[in-house]
C-alpha cells in the first residue's frame, strides 16, 4: 500500500503495520524452544496482528466502495460473496410400514438440504386436500404416527420447513394401521 494513491491515509498506519509484523516473528522466533511464557507472548502478538489485519481490511473496503480493482490495488484479494440458498425443496422416498405398537404406521423419507423439520399430516381420503390434518413433526427423516384406528387404510404425507417457509408435500403414501 506504500504510495498507493487509492489509499493515502491507512488505518493503521503502515509504520503500525511494520512494527506488529516485526513483533510477531520475534516472538515467533523466541517461542520456538517450547518456552510456555514465549508461547503465551507469541499468542498476544498475533492476536495483535490479527486485529490491525482486520482494521486494514475495514479500511480498504470502506475507502474502495466495493469496487474490486481498488481492493485489489492495496493487496488484498476480494472475497467472493455466498450464493443464496435454494429454497427447501419437496421431500421424495416417503415409506410406509407397520409401526413398533398396535395402531401405529412408521414413516421414513430422503433428506431434504435445506429442511430444518418435517410435518407429517394424515388422511382417510386422498383426493381432496382439505381432508389430510397435521399428524406429527420431526427433526429426523423419520417417525412413528400412533394413536390410529387399527384396520383403518391412512394416507400421509412429509413437507420440509426451511428458513424460508414450507417446501411442497410428497407424494400420498398409504398403509393400513394394524
Amino acid at each position: 500500500m506504500t504510495g498507493n494513491a487509492n489509499f493515502p491515509t491507512p488505518s493503521p498506519t503502515l509504520v503500525e503495520f511494520l512494527a506488529a509484523i516485526t513483533a510477531l516473528n520475534t516472538a515467533w522466533n523466541e517461542s520456538r524452544n517450547r518456552d510456555r511464557l514465549k508461547i503465551e507472548i507469541m499468542k498476544l502478538r498475533r492476536a495483535d496482528m490479527l486485529a490491525l489485519v482486520t482494521q486494514m481490511a475495514a479500511y480498504v473496503q470502506s475507502t474502495s466502495d466495493g469496487d474490486a480493482d481498488i481492493i485489489l490495488s492495496s493487496g488484498f484479494d476480494i472475497i467472493a460473496r455466498g450464493l443464496p440458498k435454494p429454497p427447501v425443496g419437496q421431500v421424495l422416498n416417503v415409506r410406509v410400514a407397520n409401526g413398533t405398537v398396535p395402531a401405529s404406521l412408521k414413516l421414513q423419507w430422503d433428506r431434504e438440504p435445506q429442511a430444518r423439520v418435517y410435518v407429517v399430516e394424515v388422511s382417510t381420503d386422498p383426493f381432496t386436500e382439505d381432508t389430510f390434518k397435521p399428524k406429527g413433526v420431526s427433526t429426523k427423516t423419520r417417525i412413528q404416527i400412533g394413536g390410529l384406528e387399527p384396520s383403518t387404510k391412512y394416507w400421509l404425507r412429509v413437507a420440509a420447513i426451511g428458513k424460508d417457509g414450507i417446501g411442497l408435500w410428497s407424494q400420498p403414501v398409504w398403509d393400513i394401521a394394524k
